[in-house]
């Protein structure tokens, strides 16, 4: 199930760029690369800038807005304390650095929807290239 969950990127890309090729365009190679290539660039990009927020490079970030919003609003503040079950201000702020500060979302099959689309994006730069 897992294998197969890994081939769906690269197929539906792929299926996407045939079907945008059959209805709007003729069919030839150097369309149907040019197709892939252009459907497989923001995946591309959004890929890149997950991959960026899970290694906890805007954590800092997420953590300072937590503190900007809680300062600045007393209902954002009784709620994250409601949510975080703290009693107290500084327990709050103890809770939110593990929470905000210290963690990083996760996302499930991005390494590898990062790897397919690295080498999409460089098998159809070669073939672009080659011609």
């Amino acid at each position: 199930m897992k294998q197969l969950k890994i081939m769906i990127y690269p197929l539906a890309i792929f299926f996407i760029a045939l079907l945008y090729l059959l209805l709007f365009s003729k069919l030839t190679f150097i369309k149907t690369v040019n197709a892939i290539f252009l459907i497989n660039m923001p995946v591309f990009i959004v890929s890149i800038v997950l991959f960026t927020v899970q290694r906890g490079l805007y954590s800092p970030l997420r953590y300072s807005f937590k503190r900007f919003a809680i300062f600045f609003f007393k209902g954002k503040r009784n709620k994250l304390m409601q949510e975080l079950d703290a009693k107290t201000t500084t327990e709050m702020e103890e809770k939110m650095k593990a929470k905000y500060l210290y963690t990083s979302p996760r996302f499930e099959y991005l390494k590898y929807t990062l790897l397919q689309s690295i080498l999409i994006f460089i098998i159809t730069l070669i073939i672009a290239m080659i011609y």
